[in-house]
């Protein structure tokens, strides 16, 4: 009886700790057990939001590619592109071809000297055209020059069935002369009718062409001397402040 009390009494005492221990060591080893069926478990499926969407390389192989997506070009390439349609690098090309020909022509003697004889052919050519210009802007400046002056002259005389009118020297500047010299037109004057009275009396003409429905004359007038046309009656009149020059105005009646 006293032998069963005290076994009682032992497992009592024992029996807490050791059943805390077998806690302690089924919590120890459920981790490690864990970790190795972690593997073999499948993967749950995991509900995706409305604004959640699956990547269409997790679908398309296209897609993973790169399949989908556009390569963007500027205008600049898109028209480079158009003229340049197989790629083809030209300035290689034309490096090539460069080389080639300094190759060939740098071992050609003729070639040099044909490019020697075109040079000195061109340079001739701007040479003369330099001198023709220059030669043309002389005559302009001294037309620009002689024109408008007052000249001593004998008048106009008759030199082999012409006549003639010869300029001796200029005079100096502001001097009055004594006679003016004209070109007149049908655009000046009208048509000229030689038939009838169509200068006056101290009028010298130097040249006289018509021809084609046209008229030129070079004549001589005094101040205030006429010729008439259809247009009316021209007198040459000086000007006031400036009487080494004159016009020609329509006289009124």
């Amino acid at each position: 009886m006293h032998r069963y009390l005290y076994m009682c009494v032992a497992l009592a005492v024992v029996g807490p700790a050791l059943i805390s221990q077998a806690r302690s060591q089924d919590q120890s080893a459920a981790p490690a057990s864990r970790q190795q069926q972690a593997p073999t478990q499948p993967p749950l499926h995991q509900d995706r939001g409305p604004d959640q969407r699956v990547p269409a390389a997790q679908y398309s192989p296209l897609a993973a590619q790169g399949g989908y997506s556009r390569a963007r070009s500027s205008p600049l390439d898109a028209m480079v592109q158009a003229l340049n349609p197989r790629d083809v690098n030209l300035g290689a090309m034309w490096e090539e071809r460069r080389r080639a020909w300094l190759e060939n022509a740098g071992a050609n003697r003729y070639f040099w000297y044909s490019f020697g004889a075109t040079i000195v052919v061109i340079l001739s050519w701007f040479a003369l055209a330099w001198v023709q210009n220059d030669r043309v802007r002389e005559r302009w400046q001294l037309a620009v020059r002689l024109i408008h002056r007052v000249y001593e002259s004998d008048g106009v005389t008759v030199r082999n069935g012409r006549n003639k009118l010869f300029l001796r020297q200029l005079t100096p500047e502001g001097t009055r002369p004594d006679v003016y010299l004209f070109r007149i037109s049908p655009t000046d004057t009208g048509w000229l009718d030689r038939a009838g009275a169509w200068r006056c009396d101290a009028a010298q003409v130097v040249s006289f062409s018509e021809g084609n429905g046209q008229q030129e004359a070079l004549i001589v007038l005094p101040p205030f001397g006429w010729v008439h046309g259809t247009q009316g009656t021209f007198c040459a009149e000086p000007w006031r402040d400036r009487p080494w020059l004159a016009v020609l105005s329509r006289a009124v009646k």
